[in-house]
């Protein structure tokens, strides 16, 4: 864990600012896969979408709202009825000199299992052997509250890193018990699709589309 910890602390500190890119967790909050991240959605802009657990044919239908700059509020509807009531605030957006900074809440009235997380992201470009690596991003955060149910698990020290090829966005993160695989593709008409290997929801593969407008 320490050693985990060390890397992405150095990875953050060392970043140089590239574009950014957003989409919903399965979760709800604009993330990776399950953890959240800095990112949230603009002012007047909204994300609706649905994933699809393999495993289970558990269905999870996610809306997002943007009710300000740096302010998003959503929920998450599961499969067993069960409704996340998410809300997230970017108190410091993401620049060239800047880390994005967020803290939020999944499950505001705990119906599942109520999730407070802080969270930090930068995006960056890497030097190697004169190749120029760009598109890669760096997420760290804590998170409490989230262990005692697999389908909120996030507890402890989380985060994750993403690498841009071509379109496709390779996701990597850790929830704080497991790791977690997957990758983000954008489509045509503000539509992006993700796909993940989950091992926090009994081992299964995730999928499904979102939809982002700005009003």
């Amino acid at each position: 864990m320490t050693c985990l910890c060390r890397f992405f602390v150095v990875t953050l500190l060392s970043a140089v600012a590239v574009t950014t890119w957003a989409a919903p967790s399965f979760l709800g909050p604009t993330g990776l896969l399950l953890v959240p991240t800095a990112e949230a959605l603009a002012n007047d802009q909204a994300s609706v979408g649905a994933y699809l657990a393999e495993a289970e044919s558990r269905l999870t239908y996610v809306v997002n709202y943007g009710v300000r700059q740096g302010v998003e509020v959503g929920f998450a509807s599961l499969s067993d009825r069960a409704t996340l009531i998410n809300a997230k605030y970017a108190f410091q957006e993401e620049a060239d000199d800047n880390i994005g900074l967020a803290v939020g809440i999944i499950d505001l009235t705990d119906q599942v299992n109520r999730t407070i997380y802080a969270v930090a992201s930068k995006q960056f470009t890497i030097t190697y052997r004169d190749r120029v690596f760009r598109g890669v991003g760096a997420h760290l955060g804590l998170a409490a509250g989230g262990g005692d149910d697999t389908r909120v698990p996030l507890d402890g020290f989380i985060g994750g890193l993403t690498l841009r090829v071509g379109d496709v966005v390779a996701i990597s993160e850790f929830t704080g018990d497991n790791v977690n695989l997957g990758a983000s593709l954008p489509l045509p008409g503000n539509v992006t699709g993700k796909i993940g290997w989950i091992h926090d929801v009994g081992t299964t593969i995730v999928g499904g589309l979102t939809y982002t407008h700005t009003f």
